[in-house]
């Protein structure tokens, strides 16, 4: 493997700003690289605009 790889994407969609937090500061901690959206349109977005991301976290109880 190449050890200049980058460490894999997770991107939290949440409109929660202390779940996005926490998530954030716990998987940073473990060497993932973290996008965060306070909305799933600003999620999507995000994943049209950038390279995807190699896993979502999505709060399915949200507005929008």
């Amino acid at each position: 493997s190449d050890a200049a790889a980058k460490s894999p994407t997770i991107l939290v969609i949440d409109d929660d700003a202390e779940i996005r937090y926490s998530l954030s500061r716990v998987l940073s901690s473990r060497g993932y690289q973290v996008a965060e959206a306070p909305s799933g349109e600003q999620g999507v977005a995000l994943v049209k605009k950038g390279p995807p991301p190699d896993l979502v976290f999505l709060d399915v109880r949200m507005s929008g």
